[in-house]
């Protein structure tokens, strides 16, 4: 499994509020080697393990906003011919009753899933592609409701490409990324008309509202306003770096980098050339803030450790681990 950061930003130092709550999303699911682990409550047991899956890859987890079902894709082995797949790793969407394991739906091709409602699956038909800078990449989708098992609407199969599906609750539509010009834009799919349409141009991740757009392009960061266009600029002072998106909101999760040191040469681990080793224990606690976009302001700071759960959408919010409990980022739920 392959963990692809978003952009880079870097914010300088400001006085800012210390976060306290501790904030509990509700049953939560991350994926490990023998299939899909479930947790009900914030503490670390108990716990479910169950889709014990003997397939090459199993990826894409995600859990429905009332935590009734999971979502996850599994891959089957593909075929190398040379440098590269003469048949590739054939993906299948498989929905699971979170508190059972039960297969409910088995989608073959789909390569990715998100949630668009309690029962409301959309998910993405395409094929594995190694390397992709956008992630996976799709040719058309289908939004499915998985408890009566059809589908609701479909986005015939195209000649360009999609990429990065979000349901985007604040006006019910589904956002997604495609190039049917040629260069990659920012569309949108109604989910109460099934009408699509252009949002924004680039490889813009839009934010909960839809208001902003991130983008990052050939080492450039910048966050763009669907209100006025106008760009908002980031200050850079190399001590911050951007995440991702909090939840479904128009906030911004930043993390504080991590200190390293440079290893001389003829040193243990240090080679022929010099190179860059972590000094900090695994799994350590790292320090987080909160950036509003609209405002330009740090409203949250906090320290946690790093883990692998996620909660219910639509804000999928990264949980933390504090005190030997899950937590959510402040606002985040």
């Amino acid at each position: 499994m392959r963990l692809i950061h978003g952009i880079v930003l870097l914010l300088g130092l400001v006085p800012v509020a210390r976060a306290t709550a501790q904030n509990w999303p509700g049953r939560s699911a991350r994926l490990v080697t023998s299939g899909v682990e479930v947790l009900d409550v914030p503490t670390a047991t108990p716990r479910r393990v169950f889709y014990d899956s003997t397939a090459w890859m199993v990826t894409g987890q995600s859990i429905s906003p009332t935590g009734e079902f999971l979502a996850v894709v599994r891959y089957e082995p593909g075929r190398i011919e040379g440098t590269g797949y003469g048949l590739p790793p054939f993906p299948t969407t498989v929905v699971l009753e979170a508190s059972t394991g039960a297969v409910v739906m088995s989608i073959p091709r789909g390569i990715s899933a998100v949630w668009c409602g309690e029962e409301c699956l959309t998910v993405l038909y395409g094929v594995y592609v190694e390397g992709s800078e956008v992630g996976v990449l799709g040719d058309s989708m289908t939004v499915f409701n998985v408890v009566a098992g059809h589908p609701l609407l479909t986005v015939e199969p195209v000649r360009w490409q999609i990429a990065a599906p979000a349901w985007r609750p604040s006006d019910s539509s589904i956002v997604y990324r495609g190039a049917p010009r040629g260069r990659w834009e920012t569309r949108k799919l109604d989910l109460r008309t099934g009408e699509q349409a252009s949002e924004s141009f680039g490889r813009g991740e839009s934010s909960g509202s839809g208001r902003f757009f991130r983008h990052y392009e050939e080492g450039r960061a910048w966050v763009t306003s669907t209100d006025d266009t106008s760009v908002i600029a980031v200050p850079l002072e190399g001590v911050w770096q951007v995440e991702e998106w909090l939840g479904r909101t128009d906030k911004v999760l930043l993390i504080k980098l991590t200190p390293r040191v440079l290893l001389p040469r003829g040193t243990p681990g240090g080679g022929p050339r010099p190179i860059v080793r972590d000094t900090t224990k695994p799994n350590p606690e790292r320090v987080y803030r909160i950036w509003d976009v609209a405002s330009g302001e740090i409203s949250e700071e906090w320290s946690a450790a790093e883990t692998q759960w996620r909660g219910p959408a639509p804000n999928g919010c990264r949980l933390f681990m504090k005190d030997r409990r899950l937590t959510a980022a402040p606002g985040c739920k």
